[in-house]
């Protein structure tokens, strides 16, 4: 695809990340990101993808620039703590939920995260 047209990237990489093609997606969300530097869903899509690959290194770069440009998006936190969590970054995931419950203090997920981590790792 010849195109500078970022919805039409962001499409076709959405469409392969949920065909779970996502050394595909990550291609084409590579290419918004050039187009646009500070495009936060083409990081946050990026992130994901390179969750579900396991490349949470990688992953957890995309979520810290995603925040970057958006800091009080309390789901950014949630997600990114998830990827720390498998990590084995537990202190650091815990941080991040609760960042996350403290942006948006109804979010179930985080509340859910922060207690179970809690629980699995005897975190306080």
């Amino acid at each position: 695809m010849e195109t500078n047209d970022i919805n039409a990237y962001m499409n076709r990489g959405n469409a392969k990340y949920d065909l779970e093609l996502y050394e595909e997606a990550i291609k084409d969300y590579d290419k918004i990101i050039k187009l646009d530097h500070n495009y936060v869903d083409a990081y946050y899509n990026r992130a994901n993808a390179k969750r579900e690959l396991g490349l949470y290194k990688e992953s957890i770069k995309d979520y810290d620039k995603a925040i970057e440009l958006e800091p009080n998006t309390a789901y950014l936190y949630n997600d990114r703590g998830w990827v720390k969590k498998n990590a084995g970054l537990y202190k650091e995931a815990l941080k991040d939920y609760k960042k996350a419950l403290e942006l948006d203090p109804n979010n179930e997920y985080a509340k859910s995260n922060i207690a179970n981590l809690k629980k699995e790792h005897g975190l306080k």
